[in-house]
């Protein structure tokens, strides 16, 4: 019943799958929510897309949504909205790490980038 294309908007469980500008023309379209995601409100985009705590993305251009690693508690992966990784992380699953000098490593173990104790020319242990 609007009378002009920019007052639509997806209904809760489901997010247009188009760019802000796309959205506002006449081939605009709702997808359902993908798993993962917590589409409760009216109105989001594939940019605007949340995510549960424990999912991750590489872009917010991306609905394919995956599970953190081991989980929100025991992965560097936090997941949901805001910071996706814990500290020292970066990258896919939160599985690298964020320094660049060589100061710290990715422990699978601990899921965490420990820093070094000894720094060799390529690798510190």
């Amino acid at each position: 019943a609007s009378t002009s294309i920019a007052d639509c908007a997806c209904e809760p469980g489901y997010y247009a799958s188009s760019s802000p500008a796309f959205i506002e023309s006449a081939n605009a379209s709702c997808e359902l929510c993908p798993v993962g995601s917590l589409c409760n409100a009216t109105g989001l985009t594939i940019a605007t897309l949340p995510l549960k705590p424990g999912y991750w993305r590489k872009t917010n251009a991306t609905k394919n949504l995956r599970p953190c690693h081991g989980g929100s508690d025991d992965s560097a992966c936090v997941g949901g909205n805001g910071t996706l990784c814990k500290e020292w992380t970066t990258g896919p699953y939160c599985m690298v790490c964020n320094v660049t000098d060589g100061s710290r490593y990715f422990s699978s173990n601990s899921q965490a980038c420990l820093p070094c104790k000894v720094r060799a020319a390529t690798r510190c242990h």
